[in-house]
């Protein structure tokens, strides 16, 4: 379930310019009013996010978004992009990818 929220509702928050890869969010407005039951469901695993009101979103740290990945295995097939935090280039080709194969079915 929490890799299909990742994958609908959330992403990397990659640059060029982040030094030690990105980290991932997942979207969570419909839930918004109630952070503390959305960080508890992730805390229950081991991870240590941070609810970002401003954007609603759950927010991971670096070194907990290698994890979540990793505990969430394989992404499916499409959404490899949202995998690739370690290197900002793999990233950007991945997504770009994705979005020229959207472009060429439309």
């Amino acid at each position: 379930m929490a890799k299909m929220w990742y994958v609908g509702d959330g992403g990397l928050v990659m640059t060029g310019t982040h030094r030690f890869g990105g980290y991932a969010f997942i979207k969570s407005s419909n839930e918004s009013h109630r952070p503390d039951y959305l960080i508890d469901l992730f805390r229950r695993i081991g991870f240590d996010p941070r609810f970002d009101s401003y954007n609603s979103n759950i927010v991971f740290g670096s070194d907990d978004t290698y994890d979540l990945l990793e505990w969430m295995g394989e992404s499916p097939d499409g959404f490899e992009y949202k995998w690739a935090t370690e290197n900002y280039n793999t990233y950007r080709d991945l997504k770009g990818k994705v979005n020229s194969d959207v472009r060429d079915r439309g």
